[in-house]
């Protein structure tokens, strides 16, 4: 289906061919997406996932997300942490510490910064 909305933008006079990144993206899709309770694409693949007939034949109740949705996201995954049970916060921090919920900002941050 992600094919046949390109081909229609195609035919509706889109000049650019799809990107290597793009038929990347459709295969990931295409076989994460019945496996996934949400995914996070690029907004053009959101804006393709979004449109009919594709939004009403895929048949799987994934959500779908981009930087378009960020509120959306954050709330998807706030409500994901407010829902949990206080045990699966336990078993978290039994594997990955107690500061599992401090964010890790320092990965990308360059020596010199310090």
């Amino acid at each position: 289906l992600m094919y046949a909305a390109l081909a229609r933008k195609a035919a509706a006079g889109r000049k650019q061919p799809p990107t290597r990144g793009m038929i990347a993206d459709v295969q990931t899709i295409s076989v994460l997406l019945p496996y996934c309770h949400a995914m996070f694409v690029d907004a053009e693949c959101d804006a393709y996932l979004g449109e009919n007939p594709m939004k009403t034949r895929v048949g799987y109740p994934t959500q779908i997300f981009s930087v378009r949705k960020m509120n959306q996201f954050v709330r998807y995954l706030d409500d994901i942490e407010r829902t949990a049970p206080a045990s699966h916060f336990d078993i978290v921090r039994n594997v990955y510490g107690d500061h599992w919920g401090t964010a890790y900002e320092t990965v990308f941050v360059g020596e010199d910064a310090h």
